[in-house]
């Protein structure tokens, strides 16, 4: 005999929990759960610093070169703040 669960509506009663999501319903393995990836990370706490530092490196680099690009090809040899108004 299966029940329709309404919004909100838990497939079984869980600690703490007085209205579950949507999710539980549809698929009550995850039910109870805070995190799909067994409570570890998928990447190391050095992969994540590489990710961050490195996309900041990359963005920083990439900003200072069309800068000077913009300085060398358009012929403006001085940028001051009137330079972005």
């Amino acid at each position: 005999m299966s029940t329709t669960l309404l919004p909100g509506d838990c497939p079984s009663a869980v600690e703490g929990v007085t209205v579950c999501p949507p999710s539980w319903a549809e698929d009550p393995q995850y039910q109870g759960m805070s995190s799909y990836f067994g409570g570890e990370s998928p990447l190391s706490l050095t992969v994540g610093y590489l990710v961050v530092l490195g996309f900041g490196a990359l963005f920083s680099v990439f900003t200072t070169l069309v800068v000077f690009m913009d300085k060398t090809f358009a012929g403006n040899a001085s940028i001051t703040s009137e330079h972005f108004k």
